[in-house]
């Protein structure tokens, strides 16, 4: 699971240890099969942070092609929602692309729903050769009413 360029698994491990953010990932034996950055301060998004305060935010969630439908993704999930509640957090959300039909499925499934917030990113990254490629994603933020921990 190559993750390339200045914000690497690295970056994303030393974030973790400065208490900004839960970075998770799934494996099965040795092999890495998907993960997710669980933002504790909110959303990345400016204007969805804006509209959406006070709601973690799940951001970056990946599996691999092949390990996809085989329950990584809901593992991961599972997994960030439990650790916001054992914080006290009440919300927890993630923006899915209009483009990616099936990851909307797996939200949908584990009960995040549209609250009608719209986002817009645009990044870049550096893929498996080394090369740099500007991305622009669109889509809905999707948000999970936590259950209270008792």
């Amino acid at each position: 699971m190559p993750l390339h360029g200045d914000y690497g698994h690295a970056y994303r491990l030393r974030e973790q240890q400065a208490g900004r953010w839960l970075y998770l990932i799934a494996v099965e034996g040795d092999l890495p099969l998907g993960c997710c950055v669980v933002h504790w301060d909110g959303p990345t998004n400016d204007e969805v942070r804006k509209q959406i305060p006070h709601c973690v935010d799940i951001a970056n969630a990946f599996v691999v092609e092949a390990a996809r439908g085989r329950g990584a993704g809901t593992a991961l999930l599972a997994e960030a929602e439990a650790q916001a509640q054992r914080r006290g957090h009440q919300r927890i959300g993630l923006g899915v692309d209009d483009a990616n039909d099936g990851a909307r499925r797996l939200y949908e499934r584990q009960g995040y729903r549209s609250c009608g917030v719209r986002f817009r990113w645009s990044y870049s990254y550096v893929d498996a050769v080394g090369a740099t490629v500007h991305a622009v994603e669109e889509g809905d933020y999707l948000v999970k009413e936590l259950e209270p921990r008792s």
